[in-house]
């Protein structure tokens, strides 16, 4: 039953192939949004993040862009009888992607430009490196709603956040 289910999962996959090539010359507008809430019961903090995410891509060959990306992030610390401290992210670099039928593998490279109040202004920048994994569901030949999971590594924090996103992939072509 194991090795059935195993052969239908690899047709199936193959057969997805053809449905999901981008050809070179396609470009890509992406956005994506996430929203996370962590609580602590023991002490009674919590932390509150909302996401944005913009990019804009060429493909350079067949199932392959490269582009630029831009990031926005806020974060509300807070806990009982203190200060609530807040944190706003901006984060800007450079990205590639590879589609492997519809799901899609990527990786960057950006800055980002960490301020925090609440207990006095202080700004940092630091360098992050986001990957990503995620799902390109075409609901039409150039739009795609696009769950991902991305862990950014950053150089005093990891993170790891779900999303989803919308794409739109213009001047592509279906092959005949």
């Amino acid at each position: 039953m194991r090795k059935i289910l195993a052969l239908a999962f690899v047709v199936a996959t193959f057969n997805q192939c053809a449905l999901a090539q981008i050809n070179a010359n396609t470009i890509l507008i992406d956005g994506t949004t996430s929203m996370t809430y962590a609580g602590a019961s023991s002490n009674g903090a919590s932390a509150e993040t909302a996401n944005i995410a913009i990019k804009t891509g060429f493909f350079v060959a067949r199932n392959f862009v490269l582009g630029a990306s831009v990031a926005f992030s806020y974060t509300g610390f807070s806990q009982p009888n203190q200060q609530t401290i807040f944190s706003r992210t901006t984060a800007y670099g450079a990205f590639g992607r590879y589609y492997l039928s519809k799901l899609f593998i990527g990786a960057g490279y950006s800055r980002a430009i960490v301020s925090n109040y609440g207990i006095g202004l202080s700004s940092s920048k630091s360098p992050q490196i986001p990957l990503e994994m995620g799902y390109a569901g075409f609901l039409t030949d150039n739009i795609t709603i696009e769950p991902v999971i991305i862990y950014i590594i950053g150089e005093n924090v990891n993170t790891l956040a779900y999303g989803i996103g919308f794409g739109l992939y213009f001047n592509r072509q279906l092959d005949k």
